[in-house]
């Protein structure tokens, strides 16, 4: 098996900071780390899908963009893992997660685009979402 592909999912306030040093030592003891920050895309649905192409994500912080990626990541049946408890996500977690994704003024708009671009775990995504 080759080495495990990691998605560090956090928030842009967060980008060279002491906690991202710290977390990426962390993940690169475990595996080849994306780090979005050394990628510029123009919408976020990009970043999903860089995402959809790893075995594991693990994030720190409850921001929209972390939602949306943690949220797709379980859709696709990635597992998840909290950089704050260094645990997979729990129920509460969770259920904080899909909180913060749906008071976001880009929740409808990115369900869409979400949909469009992976109509096959769609219904997943949706189940997620609306039964934690």
């Amino acid at each position: 098996m080759g080495m495990l592909k990691i998605y560090y999912s956090h928030p842009m306030k967060l980008y060279s900071s002491d906690i991202e040093k710290e977390d990426l030592a962390f993940l690169a003891r475990k595996g080849k780390v994306t780090n979005p920050r050394d990628i510029e895309f123009l919408e976020m649905i990009d970043y999903i899908k860089l995402l959809k192409e790893h075995d594991v994500v693990y994030y720190r912080d409850l921001h929209y963009g972390v939602a949306f990626e943690v949220l797709s990541a379980l859709a696709f049946g990635i597992p998840v893992y909290s950089l704050e408890t260094k645990r997979r996500i729990s129920k509460r977690l969770l259920r904080e997660i899909v909180e913060v994704f749906k008071n976001s003024p880009y929740f409808e708009e990115d369900v869409e685009k979400f949909k469009t671009n992976f109509p096959e775990f769609y219904t997943k995504f949706l189940d997620i979402i609306n039964n934690v």
